[in-house]
This record gives structure tokens, sequence and C-alpha cells, in this order.
């Protein structure tokens, strides 16, 4: 079990569930935000979810760790704030580097004109070139 800050929460407090309930006082005692359970091993997960979901009422959410995990990024990425600004930090992020790789190329294509002028006046076709000029690249 590991702690550690996140986007949503800078800080964690571990406690029992008394003093939570003491210091939390608009919590009722009973309430159940999550709860795990750790199977034995070779228990077949998916007929022990059907099992649990079979008696569970219909508002209580039964997943697999995977499946919450996958829950949690949605819910962050659609939510919150925090999905978006990162994809937006991405897309930037892709522009700006596009940008730079492009003034790159120009630069080094300028430089080199009449070097390319020379191989396209020795018959050398455009693809040829532009794999010259792409191989720069890696």
């Amino acid at each position: 079990f590991k702690l550690s800050p996140t986007f949503g929460i800078n800080a964690y407090l571990v406690t029992s569930d008394v003093n939570f309930l003491r210091m939390a006082n608009f919590r009722q005692p009973g309430l159940i935000d999550v709860g795990v359970i750790k199977l034995q091993p070779g228990a077949d997960v998916s007929k022990v979810l059907a099992e649990i979901r079979s008696r569970l009422p219909n508002d209580v959410k039964v997943m697999t760790k995977a499946e919450h995990a996958k829950a949690e990024v949605a819910f962050w990425n659609a939510s919150t704030p925090v999905g978006y600004t990162f994809d937006l930090g991405v897309v930037i992020a892709f522009i700006v580097g596009a940008i730079i790789v492009y003034q790159i190329l120009y630069s080094d294509v300028t430089d080199h004109l009449p070097e390319y002028a020379t191989l396209k006046a020795m018959g050398f076709r455009d693809r040829y070139l532009l794999v010259v000029v792409f191989s720069g690249v890696f």
C-alpha cells in the first residue's frame, strides 16, 4: 500500500473509523464509499463478480481492479479540469514541437540548397531528395 500526493489530494490523514467520524461530523456511521475484496489464488474472478453483483443492489458498482482504474482515469479526464488541462498541454507541446522541427528542417535545407540542386541536376528524383532531407531528422 503506497500513499503519495495525487492531482486531487495533496496529503493523507490515516486514522481509525471512530476518529474519522469524530473529525468529519458530516458523515454518518455505516456509509461505505469503497470496499476491497481480495480473492484466493486461483479463484475465478468472473464467477465471483457475477455472484457478488447478483447479491447486491443495482446502485452498488462491483469492479475488478483494472475496471476501477479505468473508471478513475475516465472520471479525471471527463469530470475535472485536470484532464482538460493535461490534454491541452499535450496539444500545445505537439504544435510547438512541430514548429521547432519545421524550423530546423527549413534551416538545414536552406543551408544545403546548392548540394540538393546538384543532386537534382545529376538526375536524382524528388523522392530520393525527400529521403535525404528526412534522414537528417532521425
